[in-house]
């Protein structure tokens, strides 16, 4: 049993119950947050202090476990879940919390096990959290320079498989600060419908109110809210005149840059964010043609597209890799915003980095190669298909660009840092590819190439 018994539940109890749920059914952390939170109960300052544990623990897990390692006499993984994460809940307070008190801390963590029905391990947590109050400054930790990988993974609680290939990739100083900036909290990110309001307009609304909002550091309709944990009960939200986005997100519409009166192909379009910015882009002429393999995705398309007044987008049930014949040569702009191995938002979702595994990125680059191939036969001679992932891995990227240029002879890749001039230059690697780490500008890490078909081929 890992729920408590019948009670209004407590931050720490809701905290508790997420990171069971998050850890042993593979629920989302978001998700599974956002249904604790929903069944009410809790005042505002509750609910902040659940959001806060919850995503804290997921954030510094692997520093929590070493210290916690030192302390159990047995592995850690041979506990119940309900233990390991309550011990965890108590020590990222006594660490990372200095506001709430030691005793208090220990004594909630005492008390969880009791009301989750834990009562085996009442002593047991006791003993441990009050053993680790008094040695917790005789702990060891990896050393940083004959243990580089360990030491790494363990102070920014990042598995040890991905600390290794970062290191190899980026360096040490590089790979540093992304975890780094994997553990900041993830800033709230904007999009404004310029169908329906400028920038200035919406930053002007916001001061109105007096909520702190200031424009985006790349994309022109980009607006980064503070203070602020969501929008969708907000005026803006509910009129359409803004959507949260990522502003690596939106820089792939840019790199597209349909035109009005075009006709458009977005391939993986589901939940509309992309879709709906090429609509805005092209002044809602034309048609953008928004597939997705899984049908019950469509709703949210179209959702989306009534609440921003997109009227150009047509979602289609369609399996990218098998885009049917009639639609060849038949688009003049076509986005593949790929299913990826999603290394680049860490930030955003800390649950993430303890579900991936490094072999499925070996099966996702094998996916989106066809992908492309299937997208690439749907573009008019001289016109542009985009890759775009939220991922920083070589396979899904640079390499994955460079194999269906082996394979398409036919396409030629663009120049971004010459299309883009509006981008600061660091943003775009040695092949004009635009390739966004998490630290450079506290957006998401992405990738985006453009490649052109020839107009002979």
């Amino acid at each position: 049993m890992t729920e408590p018994s019948a009670r209004r539940l407590s931050a720490r109890d809701a905290a508790l119950q997420v990171l069971v749920d998050v850890e042993i059914r593979q629920a989302y952390a978001g998700l599974a947050l956002h249904k604790v939170l929903a069944a009410g109960g809790m005042n505002k300052k509750d609910r902040a202090l659940a959001t806060q544990l919850v995503y804290g623990v997921l954030r510094t897990r692997n520093a929590l476990d070493w210290m916690l390692g030192q302390f159990v006499s047995r592995p850690l993984d041979e506990l119940e879940a309900v233990v390991r994460n309550g011990m965890r809940l108590a020590v990222y307070q006594l660490c990372y919390l200095e506001r709430i008190p030691a005793p208090a801390a220990v004594h909630e963590a005492v008390e969880q096990m009791r009301r989750f029905r834990q009562y085996g391990a009442v002593k047991f947590v006791n003993a441990v959290l009050r053993r680790f109050l008094r040695e917790k400054e005789n702990i060891v930790w990896p050393a940083p320079e004959s243990d580089p990988v360990q030491y790494l993974s363990v102070r920014y609680s990042h598995p040890v498989w991905l600390v290794r290939r970062w290191l190899k990739e980026w360096g040490r100083a590089v790979t540093e600060e992304m975890l780094q900036a994997n553990n900041q909290p993830a800033p709230l990110t904007c999009r404004v419908n310029t169908l329906r309001i400028s920038r200035e307009q919406i930053l002007a609304w916001f001061d109105e109110q007096g909520l702190k909002a200031r424009a985006g550091l790349l994309a022109p309709e980009a607006v980064r809210l503070e203070d602020l944990d969501s929008v969708e009960n907000l005026p803006p939200f509910q009129s359409g005149w803004l959507t949260v986005q990522d502003e690596s997100s939106m820089l792939a519409a840019h790199v597209l840059a349909p035109r009005p009166d075009e006709k458009v192909l977005d391939v993986a379009a589901a939940p509309g964010g992309k879709s709906t910015h090429l609509a805005q882009l092209m002044l809602n002429r034309g048609e953008v043609v928004a597939c997705d393999i899984h049908p019950h995705k469509l709703g949210l398309i179209e959702e989306n597209c009534r609440r921003l007044g997109a009227t150009i987008v047509r979602p289609v049930h369609m399996d990218a890799t098998a885009l049917p014949g009639e639609w060849r040569d038949k688009f003049q702009r076509v986005l593949v915003d790929a299913p990826c191995s999603g290394l680049g938002v860490l930030g955003r979702r800390p649950d993430a980095r303890w579900r991936k595994q490094p072999e499925l990125i070996t099966q996702l680059a094998e996916l989106q190669a066809r992908i492309l191939s299937s997208a690439a036969r749907c573009v008019q001679p001289g016109g542009v298909l985009v890759y775009s992932t939220c991922t920083l891995t070589r396979e899904e990227n640079q390499a994955q660009v460079a194999e269906f240029l082996a394979r398409h002879p036919h396409f030629q890749r663009l120049d971004l840092s010459e299309e883009l001039r509006f981008l600061p230059r660091q943003v775009f690697n040695n092949a004009g590819e635009i390739e966004l780490l998490p630290h450079m500008f506290q957006t998401d890490g992405f990738f985006i190439a453009a490649l052109r078909r020839n107009e002979v081929d």
